[in-house]
Formats: structure tokens, C-alpha cells, sequence
């Protein structure tokens, strides 16, 4: 199976690539068999741990660990919201 655009630039975002990597897992998936708007929908929940108190991706983008952990966090907010709007909903 080819690997998507969408795939190659998820498998990029750290915490995207963490996540992916766990539901298939879980599911008993190649992750290059998920659609691109299933990766939409994983990259929408990881973004939105960005906002959400309490998670560590919403500490790093606070700067909680530091300037290096902050910039990565930030890197990883503006990515993600990219690859979100590249996916039709």
C-alpha cells in the first residue's frame, strides 16, 4: 500500500506519529491502511490536546519544560493545524 502525503507529513508531529502508532496497534492495523480523513480525525483529537488543561502537550506549549519543549510544542500546533485544514472534514 502507498503512503500518503497526509501520512508522511503525520508521521512527522510527534505526538501525531505516538498516537497513530498506538491505535494501530490497537486495532491490528498497518498504519498506512488508515484514510486520510482518519488521520484528520487523530490529528484533531491530538490538536486538541494542545488546548485542554492538564495535558502534558498543553504544559510544553506553556513552557512548563522549558524553552525547547515550548518551541517543539508550538512547531508541532502549527503543523498539525496544517495538515487539519489540508483534509476535507
Amino acid at each position: 500500500m502507498a503512503t500518503s502525503k497526509i501520512l508522511k507529513d503525520a508521521l512527522k508531529i510527534r505526538e501525531l506519529q505516538v498516537t497513530l502508532e498506538n491505535i494501530s496497534t490497537d486495532d491490528k492495523r498497518d498504519i498506512a491502511s488508515y484514510t486520510d480523513k482518519e488521520i484528520r480525525a487523530e490529528a484533531v483529537y491530538v490538536r486538541s490536546l494542545y488546548s485542554e488543561g492538564g495535558t502534558m502537550c498543553r504544559e510544553e506549549l506553556d513552557g512548563e519544560y522549558g524553552v525547547e519543549e515550548q518551541r517543539k510544542a508550538r512547531a508541532a500546533v502549527r503543523n498539525l493545524d496544517k495538515l487539519i485544514s489540508s483534509v476535507a472534514a
